[in-house]
């Protein structure tokens, strides 16, 4: 049995009963904490406590054309109105009119920011005007696949523009009879 005020006298003093500094406890450091130069070690919390930075405000984007600027037929320009949009975003202001004229884009913007609308406007009115035209879009999930189709049929409403999403686990039979009558193909790849 120990000596409990001997311990205690041990801890306040720094020291041990044989006089040598304090290591966890003991002597010879049983891994116990250490004091480096007699004093104690604190952890200073304002190391992990972020402050406040400035941030910079972002400029309001005024777009350079409106959705009747982009020559759209007429039944895709209704459809975008019915769905509340009154000028394009940045992304899409800066990417239909290159889709429009056949050139190839690689847009990148936050979520929310138009990136779908700003692929699925022009392919829209491409398919409208040419009715023999196909589209396939390939989609990393079938989350985002699924949430193409939903924003697809908005942009659609009132044509003849059918789409079928395709996934793997539904029936192969649906899809495939689904899409016979499709011109627009979603398809996941996992």
């Amino acid at each position: 049995m120990y000596n409990t005020r001997s311990y205690k006298s041990s801890w306040s003093n720094g020291a041990n009963k044989s006089g040598g500094s304090r290591s966890g406890g003991y002597r010879g450091n049983r891994g116990g904490g250490r004091r480096r130069g007699g004093y104690k070690q604190t952890i200073d919390p304002s190391l992990y406590i972020s402050t406040p930075t400035e941030v910079e405000v972002e400029q309001k984007y005024v777009p350079t054309k409106s959705f009747a600027d982009l020559n759209l037929e007429d039944v895709l320009t209704r459809n975008i109105t019915e769905m509340g949009y009154v000028n394009p975003t940045k992304i899409q202001d800066q990417a239909i009119p290159q889709i429009l004229n056949n050139k190839d884009i690689l847009g990148i913007g936050k979520t929310g920011s138009g990136k779908t609308g700003a692929f699925l406007i022009p392919m829209v009115n491409k398919v409208l005007k040419n009715s023999h035209e196909r589209v396939l879009i390939v989609t990393p999930t079938r989350e985002l696949a699924s949430q193409i189709s939903v924003e697809l049929r908005k942009f659609s409403a009132h044509t003849n523009i059918r789409s079928v999403v395709v996934i793997g686990g539904a029936s192969m039979y649906g899809q495939v009879k689904q899409k016979i009558r499709t011109r627009v193909c979603y398809c996941n790849t996992r």
